[in-house]
């Protein structure tokens, strides 16, 4: 996925060039250029549909990720975890400086009853960046955009959106856009540093799928001779392995992983990515014990049919794992490896490899409805553990969104409502 910095850094380098102006059209609504209390960040994020460009990426920072669906009434929430006082939303769209956005907002405390305060908004069409859209004060823990389509075509397709209150976060005069502020953005425009990376955006075909089964049970026939031999040596892996699924037409058998890929271990539908996990019985990988369904990504250093050990992530830059996920099944009485003693739940949800070394950089674990979130992270090449706790999940039935960002400076998690940073060398 491609990832940059937030857009509002673009808003903030620049509020004092737009201070001394006389504008020619007021604002619509307060201003608060230096704010006491950083965003909110919401612990869930889930929408009616998507095209594969999921309601995550409405929280990830960047400009240049969306979340897309077809048809008005589509609707995507913001849950912030508890209620509070909001006076507005910011949002950036899609071609936001070619087409008017249409979309109304209603919050709820609930998440049952809702009440419209935006209704038949529009966004300027002049800009890419956050535009700022206020309503009277309301305290509210839910706030759900819905789409109308834009000026033309049905889709509805938003960079970012989030709920601010303007009394204590920073709301700049460059989110109303109208001349002055067009100017100011791009005055500023060549001066601004966007932190990101040139990986595509991420689709299916950018990924190869692991599952818990060896590639001889998944293949057949097509796992045996010496063709699968030579896949076998060229992609480092064997028969009794679990089972490879490429893209591009680079499977043991020629196949390919794409939206149609439906087994008992993973399938793709309009609701996102569907892992399933057997709690025994199952192959691992090389280097590790735990059964796994898993997709490891491809985008970057990889040519089809190539070795898959090639595809890593550039040095340098920003570089982001961002996903809405569900815990549709665990075990009500988890046991240890033993089989007898009990234990809690552990499930890994994204994690971050070094190149050709065993640990795992980053690794981030739902433990059970009453733990944070929690991250590992190594120190070095060699295995040097540390933990990081973030917030707790106490229903992961319901959708919820994990971030994991590397930067030049560091590495920036987020969930449960909670984001730590850390930085290189301080840790």
């Amino acid at each position: 996925m491609k990832h940059g910095k937030l857009s509002l850094l673009l808003s903030t380098s620049v509020a004092v060039a737009l201070a001394g102006c006389a504008s020619s059209s007021a604002p619509k609504g307060p201003i608060n250029e230096n704010g006491s209390a950083p965003y909110l960040v919401p612990v869930k994020v889930e929408a009616s549909s998507h095209d594969g460009n999921g309601p995550e990426r409405l929280i990830d920072g960047d400009i240049e990720t969306r979340w897309s669906a077809s048809g008005a009434g589509e609707t995507a929430i913001l849950d912030y975890g508890q209620v509070t006082e909001f006076d507005a939303v910011r949002a950036s769209f899609s071609k936001g400086d070619q087409r008017s956005t249409y979309f109304d907002v209603e919050v709820s405390e609930d998440g049952t009853t809702w009440t419209k305060v935006l209704s038949g908004q529009q966004s300027s069409g002049e800009t890419n960046t956050l535009e700022r859209f206020p309503f009277a004060p309301v305290k509210a823990r839910y706030v759900k955009y819905v789409g109308q389509g834009n000026s033309k075509n049905t889709w509805n397709s938003v960079t970012e959106f989030n709920a601010v209150n303007c009394k204590i976060n920073t709301c700049t005069a460059l989110e109303f856009i109208n001349s002055d502020s067009l100017a100011a953005l791009a005055a500023a425009a060549p001066t601004v540093k966007m932190e990101r990376n040139d990986n595509p955006d991420s689709a299916i075909t950018n990924w190869k799928l692991t599952v818990p089964v060896t590639n001889a049970g998944l293949y057949g026939a097509a796992a045996q001779g010496a063709a699968a031999d030579a896949y076998y040596k060229l992609q480092g892996t064997g028969a009794d392995s679990a089972g490879e699924i490429l893209p591009k037409g680079c499977s043991l058998d020629g196949s390919s992983l794409s939206d149609a890929t439906n087994n008992a271990y993973f399938k793709v539908d309009k609701a996102g990515w569907h892992f399933r996990t057997p709690l025994e019985g199952g192959t691992s990988t090389p280097n590790s014990t735990y059964i796994r369904t898993e997709l490891r990504e491809l985008t970057t250093g990889w040519n089809p049919c190539e070795p898959t050990p090639l595809a890593n992530w550039a040095y340098g830059g920003t570089h982001t794992l961002a996903a809405t996920v569900q815990l549709n099944e665990v075990p009500a009485t988890p046991l240890k490896k033993d089989g007898k003693t009990p234990d809690a739940p552990k499930v890994v949800l994204g994690q971050i490899h070094a190149h050709d070394i065993n640990a795992a950089t980053v690794k981030l674990l739902w433990e059970g409805d009453k733990k944070p979130v929690r991250v590992i992270l190594n120190k070095t090449t060699t295995k040097s553990a540390f933990s990081v706790k973030l917030g707790v999940i106490p229903d992961p039935t319901q959708p919820w969104v994990y971030i994991i960002k590397m930067t030049d400076e560091g590495i920036e998690l987020s969930a449960g409502g909670v984001t730590k940073t850390l930085k290189f060398g301080q840790h």
